[in-house]
């Protein structure tokens, strides 16, 4: 048996695997640091949350303590999923919430909401490069719940490169992931993992008939949508905070979901919707860090 400890911030879970797929998954996976926040292995073994990860027929234990399966026939998307859904118990224990989404800070933080190839890691990277700013990361945001406050904790350290900044000069080998789609911005020396309260919220949206304006995002809207992208986020390591059934067993009772929408509730939070050009979208991110949107 092989163990590890697994970091991400101030949070933690002890791996002991036969498997040396999941060893080689852990100590290596460029993915794996891209979609947990502020990932990192500790040789040092310590009392803690222990979790089994073994080499057999498919099993997974109620408790979430222990899956069993034939680990060299998984993808490496499939079980670096599953590493953060291990990871994932431990945040919420602690109301450590993750979101798919950027952030970025100069000053008080901002967070860059949207889908995939909405254009949040390629917003985080600009304003990384071209005005002044610190991310956090770029897919995988801890937002820690405090009373009805949110506050900033981290994020991934391995930053997607988008088609925009693949020959970007500035971004030299030295700070290249294990492969050229990702970007270290802890070599870079611009990775924030200052705790922050989070004040503002933008969503990206989709500009197909080049319509959309930005605008302010009514509040009682904005908290609805925030939501719903927690949520969406949660789902997909397996706890069920709406209704949709789960592949596997959801170790939510109900109690992160009635927390978090009690603190949206009663929170101060702004939202914004921004749209259009990438050159727009990054002017209406530059004013709102400001505080200049209107």
């Amino acid at each position: 048996m092989k163990k590890r400890k697994l970091i991400s911030g101030s949070d933690s879970v002890l791996v002991v695997t036969d498997s040396q797929r999941v060893l080689d998954i852990l100590d290596h996976s460029a993915y794996l640091r891209h979609i947990i926040p502020d990932f990192s292995i500790s040789p040092t073994i310590t009392n803690g949350s222990i979790v089994s990860l073994l080499q057999g027929s498919p099993a997974y234990l109620p408790s979430g303590l222990g899956v069993n399966a034939d680990f060299g026939n998984i993808g490496e998307g499939q079980l670096c999923y599953l590493i953060y859904h291990l990871l994932q118990r431990e945040f919420l224990r602690r109301n450590h919430f993750v979101l798919h989404a950027a952030a970025i800070e100069r000053g008080d933080p901002i967070l860059l909401v949207g889908p995939s190839k909405s254009g949040k890691s390629t917003l985080n990277l600009e304003m990384v490069l071209s005005h002044n700013c610190f991310s956090y990361g770029d897919d995988a945001i801890k937002l820690e719940l405090s009373g009805n406050e949110f506050y900033v904790l981290g994020g991934n350290t391995y930053v997607g490169i988008s088609p925009h900044h693949s020959n970007d000069g500035r971004l030299k080998e030295d700070v290249r992931g294990s492969t050229s789609g990702y970007v270290d911005i802890g070599l870079m020396g611009k990775h924030s993992d200052q705790r922050r309260l989070l004040r503002n919220v933008i969503f990206l949206e989709p500009d197909l008939l080049g319509s959309n304006k930005s605008k302010h995002v009514p509040r009682e809207i904005g908290k609805i949508r925030f939501y719903e992208a927690v949520c969406m986020e949660l789902r997909t390591v397996g706890y069920c905070i709406m209704s949709q059934g789960l592949s596997l067993p959801s170790l939510d009772d109900g109690t992160y979901s009635t927390r978090l929408v009690a603190s949206l509730k009663d929170s101060d939070l702004e939202f914004f919707s921004i749209s259009g050009s990438f050159s727009q979208m990054v002017d209406d991110v530059e004013r709102i860090l400001d505080g200049r949107f209107i």
